[in-house]
């Protein structure tokens, strides 16, 4: 190291090499010259920002990129879901069942769904073939926390699950009922008389 030091300043010593060397690294691209004396970004001297903001930038960075890449991805999924060849004929059939029952000019019933007729067979779909699909930005992470800020608590369930759920309420009590009819039913077991016991014990000791 020393002697690449020694070299160096013989070069820039003599004025003829030190004008040789000054034109040569002028004819170098500026990415590639050297640069003397850089100091990192983090140095005290050159750092505007503190590393604490630094990384709470970088945190929110990766949040947001999350959040952007779970919406994408649930835009993506219906997508497919939409261009599958089953849902495609299930349509089909719908849209057919429809047109005879005339139930597609009159969805007053169904306008919670959407407002677009294909959204509403979409979600129409879902529901049918218990299909449980979370859209919309209150079911990303970004949405999720600013749903429990808000004092919202989770996400709400979508049209399956509550349909789901109803379903498994319905079967609770079912089963329950039929349990009660179960254990009315069946005959009750005949209790022996106290009498005839103690005549049956006096006739054993005899």
């Amino acid at each position: 190291m020393f002697k690449e030091i020694a070299e160096a300043k013989e070069v820039l010593s003599d004025p003829e090499t030190r004008l040789a060397y000054d034109e040569t690294i002028d004819g170098l691209p500026r990415f590639a010259r050297p640069k003397y004396g850089s100091r990192s970004i983090f140095d005290k001297e050159r750092l505007k920002i503190g590393p604490l903001v630094v990384l709470l930038g970088s945190f929110f960075v990766v949040v947001v990129f999350v959040t952007l890449n779970q919406r994408a991805n649930q835009m993506s999924d219906k997508d497919s879901i939409k261009r599958s060849e089953y849902y495609q004929r299930w349509l089909k059939r719908a849209r057919k069942a429809d047109a005879k029952e005339d139930r597609y000019k009159d969805r007053s019933h169904n306008a919670s769904l959407t407002k677009d007729a294909d959204d509403w067979y979409f979600q129409r779909f879902l529901v049918e073939e218990r299909i449980v699909f979370r859209e919309g930005w209150e079911y990303t992470l970004l949405g999720r926390w600013a749903r429990r800020l808000r004092g919202k608590g989770k996400p709400p369930l979508t049209r399956t699950e509550e349909a789901l759920v109803v379903e498994g309420a319905v079967a609770q009590v079912e089963a329950e009922i039929e349990a009660e009819n179960a254990a009315a039913a069946s005959p009750a077991k005949p209790r022996a008389a106290k009498g005839s016991h103690n005549a049956k014990a006096r006739k054993k000791n005899r």
